[in-house]
């Protein structure tokens, strides 16, 4: 709901289900989205932080909890963007 996309972009989203010999079983997704904005960033850097502060219409989530709920199925997430 808040991803943002260059026009013309039609959205996609990829899983990918890993058991690497390096990093273990992982889950990988990916989607075209133009990236995080640097308060994105921070949002999902702070517990009760959100960039969605006012978008109750035309956002879901709560200060980030979804996006930290990570840390209850892993001690090292990655996040690549851009």
């Amino acid at each position: 709901d808040d991803n943002r996309y260059e026009n013309g972009v039609v959205p996609t989203l990829q899983f990918w289900l890993l058991n690497d010999e390096h990093w273990g079983p992982c889950l990988i997704t990916a989607n075209n989205e133009m990236g995080l904005s640097a308060t994105d960033v921070q949002s999902i850097c702070n517990v009760n932080s959100s960039s969605k502060k006012n978008r109750e219409k035309d956002a879901i989530g709560h200060k980030g909890i979804g996006w930290k709920s990570v840390f209850s199925v892993t001690d090292c997430p990655y996040v690549l963007s851009g």
